[in-house]
């Protein structure tokens, strides 16, 4: 079943951290998250290790983080590198 879902990309050891350390970096992410149809870039925590996400139609919520961490993270920080 499909439903709305909140992720929560953080370090508390359930969700993976967000690696991403520059500014740059953090809003190429959430950009091109909000730009994934049915997901939208919600906030940032102030210490920038949590990114909010809402996915609109996500059956499998760790399949999208690892999409987010494995696909998008991953090849935006080989880009900055």
């Amino acid at each position: 079943m499909e439903f709305p879902i909140w992720l929560a990309m953080d370090s508390s050891g359930y969700f993976e951290a967000i690696d991403i350390r520059s500014d740059l970096g953090i809003a190429l992410l959430a950009n091109i998250v909000t730009l994934t149809p049915g997901t939208l870039a919600m906030g940032l925590s102030a210490d920038g290790r949590e990114l909010l996400v809402h996915a609109m139609f996500a059956p499998d919520d760790e399949a999208l983080r690892r999409e987010i961490k494995d696909g998008y993270e991953r090849r935006i920080m080989e880009l900055l590198s």
